[in-house]
């Protein structure tokens, strides 16, 4: 099974580890369609969220102007607005990615049922990634126990010491390879904090790499 196996693709990790960077290289070289959703605290509204999710999947399938019509009435039941999203998710001919990005922004519980109903029930041609600063708002341990989910944790993201060391080199940190990977360990790899500490040794050559970063 490779990455594209699997219909759930997570990645779990506090700010400044490059999570929407890695999938953004992952969509520039994958061939597949990849339309793209970055949540922010104006879509944690069951409405807001839906209308964008249909408005991301109608980039690569046509979604029934009857959705729209939905979410736009004063009353309608996200179930059956979910239940009509699927079946436009249905008409996909071929292989597409579906990206929500900022998933932690999502702290209403409507929200994260709409999410949680649209990822347990993607047809087959679909893969939905996702990507959030905590835990997501899934049945993880139901898809798990499916094969369903491929999970990128903040330590399979963390710099090595040469990846580490180079970034050191192409911010002109000026440090040997042997301080770079102590400073490495120090902030065990998290890629934000060695850039900031490379800011302030090229601004103070005489600073203490660990002390860059507390």
């Amino acid at each position: 099974r490779t990455l594209a196996d699997v219909p759930v693709v997570a990645v779990v990790a506090p700010a400044g580890y490059g999570k929407t960077t890695l999938l953004r290289q992952w969509a520039d070289h994958d061939p597949r369609p990849f339309t793209w959703l970055a949540l922010d605290d104006l879509d944690n509204d069951p409405t807001a969220l839906l209308t964008y999710l249909a408005l991301a999947v109608d980039r690569i399938v046509p979604v029934d102007a009857a959705v729209f019509s939905a979410l736009a009435a004063p009353r309608h039941a996200a179930s059956t607005v979910v239940a009509r999203l699927i079946s436009a998710l249905n008409r996909l001919t071929g292989a597409a990615v579906l990206v929500v990005d900022d998933v932690h922004v999502l702290d209403d519980r409507d929200c994260r049922d709409v999410l949680a109903q649209i990822v347990t029930r993607l047809p087959p041609g679909w893969q939905v990634a996702l990507a959030s600063r905590e835990d997501l708002p899934l049945p993880v341990a139901r898809l798990r126990a499916g094969r369903r989910i491929a999970e990128i944790t903040a330590g399979d993201l963390a710099m090595d010491d040469v990846e580490a060391g180079d970034l050191l080199d192409a911010a002109d940190a000026g440090l040997r390879r042997p301080a770079a990977a102590a400073l490495n360990r120090h902030v065990e790899g998290w890629p934000a904090a060695l850039y900031l500490a490379a800011l302030a040794i090229a601004a103070d050559p005489d600073l203490d790499p660990t002390a860059a970063w507390p």
